[in-house]
């Protein structure tokens, strides 16, 4: 027997069940949403900094973008 480990999009999830079944494979069924992600202290650390960042300090995106463009020439 050959085992597969595969992620597939929660929209297609029930056609590769019943493709499954078809072919006669035993499977079991892991959910693995945001829920399972961990930050690290550090990394909490550095999102409750940014909290105290007033929106006036901050860049537009389009204007940080083009400010990288012109930097690294792309």
């Amino acid at each position: 027997m050959t085992t597969y480990n595969v992620s597939i999009p929660n929209e297609k999830s029930s056609f590769f069940k019943e493709f499954l079944d078809l072919i006669g494979a035993k499977y079991t069924e892991e959910n693995n949403e945001v829920s399972d992600f961990v930050l690290s202290e550090k990394q909490k650390s550095i999102l409750t900094e940014q909290n105290d960042i007033s929106v006036d300090d901050c860049i537009d995106a389009e204007e940080f973008y083009n400010i990288l463009k012109k930097k690294y020439e792309l």
